[in-house]
């Protein structure tokens, strides 16, 4: 390459032209000052600068070399007889040798003044190359960001099969999950890591072009978004990735568009409802008149009474979902017995086709300032899980009392929801109250106990869920506890309101 051929200067020919064109100028210059202004210099003196300058500037042997064509020049242009290299007296000998070897002497002196110079140069570029590499790995270990360098691997036909993680900084393995990955390969790691990756950075090292990428790693469970760059010239293969994990804005941006599906819902479900309430109460009428019929047999009118009651049972919930669409968000200071008691009344078609036992006990009437409809949904949620929990005949036990925090002194009403369910194991128990996150497969939407906790957390409450999936105590208990707050001044008291319909308790 041509950054590594050595300058002029470090050739031996150029070396040696130099050597004899510094010698040859002083001599030129002696003559000149004989000839012009008959000033005589002494043989030796006028060369000791020229043999230091080629010294320092070309090393030592170019300042052996100047020494010995100085004396040689000497001996034949200046010592008599001109023009022969002959020695006619001891003097001139002496004088001879007395400069060659003080020339020598300079060259080794200078020779070594140059070697403590390049050693010195040597040292402060390896310092400013350590201070420059430590600031460089300061900044890379800093990088809130993922970072890693990896080199793809192409198969035989060109195509990218797996890469090689070189370098990775310590946010890495906070931003992937992964551990002790340089020098591995990510099929090792991940071995059913997804194809797109490679594609994208295989495309980067072959063609070089950068790359912004937003992309889902299954594997890992994880959404990614980040620049790729290759590092080298066309025949690397390596490529650099600066990245960061957008997993929770992805679900956020899910959850809001499913919410405002939910919304959507809502708003028709409760326009369906409005619609069909007249024509269900017609057809009651209709069938009330036929059954009370002096015409109409025995069985026939059991048949209708029968129909006449899930009639009602369909308009009841009809008023219901038009009650809960219109039902006001704003707070106000809520009766807990009267929220408790709609939640039990909107679920109690599902304990009935369960046979479930519902024990239920709360004494003391309790007030909070609160959102009823948000409080009366998180409990249908969680009636509705230990349901789903438990066998028929099972159990579901809902209990409400108050307390108080022995830190703060804040008094707060405990609600437990608890069931002799199937339970839940330990690994998912961790997850439950992520958004989306279900164990119901087709028929759960995973954000009944992710809206519970949110709404708790609202009212400035906590949950938590115990769970075991065998032996006598098998089940699931979960505790809700919300702070008692007084009510503000002109804050009504809230009244009987309609409760959510089946559907919307499943979430």
């Amino acid at each position: 390459m041509q950054g590594n051929k050595p300058s002029w200067l470090e050739r031996p020919l150029m070396r040696v032209i130099l050597s004899l064109i510094a010698i040859v100028v002083p001599f030129l210059l002696r003559q000149e000052l004989a000839i012009q202004f008959g000033v005589v210099l002494p043989p030796f003196t006028i060369f000791y600068l020229a043999i230091l300058i080629v010294a320092l500037s070309a090393g030592l042997w170019p300042g052996v070399l100047a020494t010995a064509f100085a004396t040689f020049l000497v001996d034949v242009w200046v010592f008599p007889p001109i023009g022969s290299p002959a020695i006619v007296n001891s003097t001139q000998g002496v004088s001879m040798v007395l400069f060659f070897v003080t020339g020598v002497l300079m060259s080794v002196v200078a020779e070594s003044y140059r070697q403590k110079q390049r050693k010195i140069a040597a040292l402060e570029k390896e310092k400013a190359l350590h201070e420059n590499e430590e600031k460089h790995r300061n900044l890379f270990e800093a990088l809130i960001e993922g970072f890693c360098v990896i080199e793809v691997i192409f198969d035989g036909y060109q195509r990218p099969v797996d890469y090689q993680f070189l370098e990775v900084n310590p946010s890495f393995e906070k931003q992937t999950g992964l551990r002790d990955v340089k020098g591995k390969l990510i099929r090792e790691l991940v071995p059913d890591h997804e194809a797109h990756w490679f594609e994208i950075y295989g495309r980067v090292a072959q063609t070089g072009e950068p790359t912004r990428f937003e992309n889902e790693a299954e594997s890992l469970n994880r959404w990614f978004e980040g620049f790729a760059y290759r590092i080298g010239g066309p025949e690397s293969r390596k490529v650099a990735i600066l990245f960061s994990d957008i997993t929770e804005r992805k679900q956020a941006q899910d959850a809001i568009l499913r919410s405002e599906t939910l919304a959507s819902l809502g708003r028709m479900s409760a326009a369906i409802a409005k619609e069909i309430d007249s024509p269900l109460n017609s057809a009651a009428k209709m069938l009330y008149q036929a059954r009370v019929n002096e015409q109409c047999p025995k069985p026939v009118q059991g048949y209708l009474k029968e129909a006449e009651q899930e009639l009602s049972h369909i308009a009841e919930l009809t008023r219901r979902a038009l009650g809960f669409y219109r039902e006001s968000n704003t707070p106000a200071l809520v009766r807990m017995n009267t929220v408790l008691q709609s939640a039990m009344g909107l679920m109690k078609h599902r304990i009935r086709a369960k046979r479930a036992v519902l024990d239920s006990e709360w004494n003391e009437p309790m007030e909070m300032f609160a959102v009823a409809s948000e409080l009366r949904q998180v409990f249908c949620n969680l009636l509705a899980n230990s349901l789903d929990a438990i066998d028929e005949h099972g159990t579901v036990r809902f209990r409400m009392t108050t307390g108080t925090d022995w830190k703060s002194g804040q008094k707060s009403v405990r609600i437990v929801v608890a069931d002799n369910g199937r339970g839940i194991s330990k690994d998912l128990q961790k997850r439950i109250f992520e958004p989306f996150y279900t164990t119901k497969e087709t028929v759960g939407t995973g954000l009944g106990l992710w809206f519970a906790k949110q709404v708790v957390a609202k009212h400035l409450g906590t949950i938590s869920v115990r769970s075991n999936t065998g032996g006598p105590r098998r089940g699931t208990i979960v505790l809700v506890v919300l702070p008692l707050n007084v009510a503000p001044a002109g804050a009504a008291i809230d009244k009987p309101v309609s409760a959510a319909t089946e559907a919307l308790a499943g979430l």
